[in-house]
């Protein structure tokens, strides 16, 4: 019989981080515990409707070229489609953490505490 360690998933670990992120924010402030709850579940769904993967991108590179520039050509596009991903959803994030804050001082004016 064997012992499978079963890992959390990436977003259960972006979850997670998110969670813990906000909650030290909130304990910085004199919101209940129910507030803190709420705010927490809201800006989690934000975070996650959001959140997207990007399919991989086939490129055909004409045969005619020499293999060690088709070679170069393809690391090339690699590395230019990795670092516009990277950049893109650190941008993305920027936005959804804005979104966060914008919903946890929305949550204080529909409350009025």
């Amino acid at each position: 019989m064997q012992n499978i360690i079963k890992f959390p998933t990436k977003k259960v670990r972006d979850n997670v981080l998110i969670e813990k992120c906000i909650k030290e924010i909130l304990n910085q402030t004199p919101a209940d515990e129910n507030i803190k709850n709420e705010i927490t579940k809201r800006s989690l769904e934000i975070w996650n409707k959001y959140q997207c993967e990007f399919p991989p991108i086939s490129i055909k590179i004409p045969e005619n070229i020499a293999e060690k520039d088709r070679l170069l050509i393809e690391e090339s596009i690699k590395n230019g489609f990795e670092i516009f991903e990277s950049s893109l959803h650190d941008h993305m994030n920027i936005i959804i953490l804005e979104r966060i804050q914008t919903e946890i001082k929305l949550y204080f004016l529909e409350s009025g505490t």
